[in-house]
């Protein structure tokens, strides 16, 4: 076991109380930590002390930061996986290794995308050959968080539980999670210098990253990658005649129309007509037309992923063109577009300043 393991400053984070005691058991028995606990209890000041400070104790250490909506590793919306180069003063100093797009700033609504990229992030942290694993995460801990939480411990299998709490709002928590796992589990107080934030200073501090993040950012032109998260794209184009009946019924001028065995799906123009849509679909037999505009999909937060591999980076859907196959997105400096074999559609609108525009319901895409 690597030696000289010590607390103290670790790149200017002071320990709070229990912080070295819990750095000393992680230290005697490595492997996954989870950490969990409310919005302001200092999950990420702990991660960074207790990651820093097992790197420069000459463990090889990562982080995966599952803090979708405050994230020091990646952009907002994704998880992501980062190597720790020794004492930190924030998680955002770890170098970025890979990420997971899960498509809004919380996981509530995304469980399943967030659950599969903590998971993976920490196998392929495990895969890397990391000793020491740690795991942030974000601060729903009520409701569908435990679901949330309690499926983390059951897949992870971490060697350590660490919770965070004020008074005993995650006893739930804390009864369940070791009967899932043979963890041993922490339990430690808020750091007194925790400062809480509004839910305006958190909406702020994402859109100064997304602004960072797309600063230089180059308009692409994507074709021949397969989009997920739509309900479009994926059916038998109708040709052109179909479209001028399509037309006069919806009144409109649609650009494209597909059909599977259940759906006709239209993309039609900024205006249309739904009367009569249970009429429509008995006519081509089938049991739901949907109707979209281009707008729709315009300003969506989307995943740049490689075929069968991780998320390269985020990026924002400025245009759609299903007819030709063809996804105009803003992309950062940092992806190389010919690697992107994926667009993951997300469920947030955003400007190219980080200004939020609102949330999009999945079904609606």
């Amino acid at each position: 076991m690597p030696g000289g393991i010590q607390g103290g400053l670790s790149g200017g984070i002071e320990p709070a109380q229990g912080w070295e005691a819990l750095l000393g058991a992680v230290a005697e028995s490595p492997g996954i930590t989870l950490v969990i606990g409310e919005v302001d209890t200092g999950k990420s000041c702990l991660c960074a002390f207790l990651a820093g400070s097992l790197a420069e104790g000459g463990f090889k250490t990562a982080v995966v930061d599952a803090d979708v909506g405050q994230s020091d590793i990646g952009p907002p919306t994704t998880i992501g996986l980062g190597e720790v180069p020794g004492r930190l003063s924030s998680l955002s100093e770890c170098k970025e290794l890979a990420l997971h797009f899960v498509g809004h700033c919380s996981p509530e609504g995304f469980l399943l995308q967030t659950l599969v990229g903590t998971v993976r992030l920490a196998v392929e942290a495990l895969r890397m050959g990391f000793e020491q694993v740690v795991v942030d995460t974000t601060g729903l801990v009520h409701g569908p968080g435990r679901a949330l939480k309690l499926a983390k411990a059951t897949l992870l299998q971490p060697r350590h539980i660490v919770f965070i709490e004020r008074e005993e709002e995650l006893s739930a928590l804390r009864a369940w999670l070791p009967s899932a796992c043979d963890a041993k589990v922490h339990t430690l107080r808020p750091s007194p210098r925790v400062r809480e934030r509004s839910r305006e200073e958190r909406r702020e501090r994402r859109k100064a990253l997304f602004a960072s993040y797309f600063e230089g950012a180059k308009e692409v032109v994507y074709k021949g990658v397969v989009v997920r998260g739509s309900s479009f794209g994926h059916g038998r184009p109708l040709p052109g005649h179909m479209l001028s009946y399509l037309g006069e019924r919806l009144s409109t001028k649609p650009k494209y129309a597909e059909r599977d065995c259940k759906e006709l799906r239209v993309v039609a123009g900024e205006t249309f007509d739904l009367t009569g849509l249970g009429e429509l679909a008995g006519s081509f037999g089938v049991e739901k037309v949907r109707v979209a505009s281009p707008s729709r999909w315009k300003n969506l937060v989307v995943g740049l992923t490689e075929r069968g591999g991780f998320c390269l980076g985020v990026g924002i859907l400025l245009e759609v063109d299903w007819a030709e196959g063809a996804f105009l997105v803003l992309t950062p400096r940092s992806v190389d577009p010919s690697r992107v074999g994926v667009i993951e559609l997300g469920a947030l609108r955003i400007k190219s300043d980080g200004t939020e525009l609102g949330k999009v319901h999945p079904a609606e895409l």
